[in-house]
């Protein structure tokens, strides 16, 4: 027998933390983000539409964006040249901004994949999926976050997701985040 682990199964003894289990059979983690996942990290992202198409727009580091949070350049919009701005003039429609959306979280999601180990929830996955989006996959993967749960420390990984990258912002998304990856609660920012 290969032994395989799990990591997301509470223990009765120590609250807040995670067993390491040996199970028969692999446990795979979620394969993409849930549809209330997606639902819940474009609110999270926002846009920026006139009537119901998504247009052009500087996120907050200033660069030029369409959809939910899809990166077009790392320019402000009134400096890309119009070669750039061309695939965007009509702006996009719901569904194909969702479908980019979808796309670039891919990335993220394929990242988990190759560095994450332990077995975690739809809704944790979710949760690392949304920072990565946020922060980076490099810097998701290379986080104390990744390493708290593959040791199986639940109660440290919550905490870690908190305190991750925040330098003074997206406190409450982290905290919203956070919520998601202990609770399985999607709670809006």
């Amino acid at each position: 027998m290969v032994d395989h682990y799990i990591a997301s199964v509470p223990t009765n003894t120590t609250p807040n933390s995670l067993a390491r289990v040996a199970v028969d059979q692999a446990i795979t983690q979620p394969i993409s983000m849930s549809d209330q996942g997606i639902e819940w990290l474009k609110k999270m992202e926002g846009t920026i539409k006139e009537g119901d198409k998504h247009i052009l727009y500087n996120d907050s580091q200033g660069y030029a964006t369409i959809g939910y949070g899809h990166l077009v350049a790392k320019k402000k919009v009134k400096d890309l040249n119009e070669s750039v701005k061309l695939p965007f003039k009509d702006g996009l429609t719901e569904d194909i901004a969702t479908e980019q959306f979808k796309k670039d979280l891919n990335w993220v999601e394929d990242g988990i994949h190759k560095n994450v180990s332990a077995s975690l929830s739809q809704t944790q996955f979710d949760s690392l999926v949304s920072i990565g989006f946020n922060a980076g996959r490099s810097a998701l993967v290379k986080s104390t976050i990744v390493q708290s749960i593959e040791i199986g420390d639940a109660k440290k990984a919550v905490e870690d997701i908190k305190t991750f990258n925040t330098g003074g912002v997206n406190i409450t998304r982290r905290a919203c985040e956070s919520k998601l990856f202990d609770e399985g609660i999607y709670e809006d920012k």
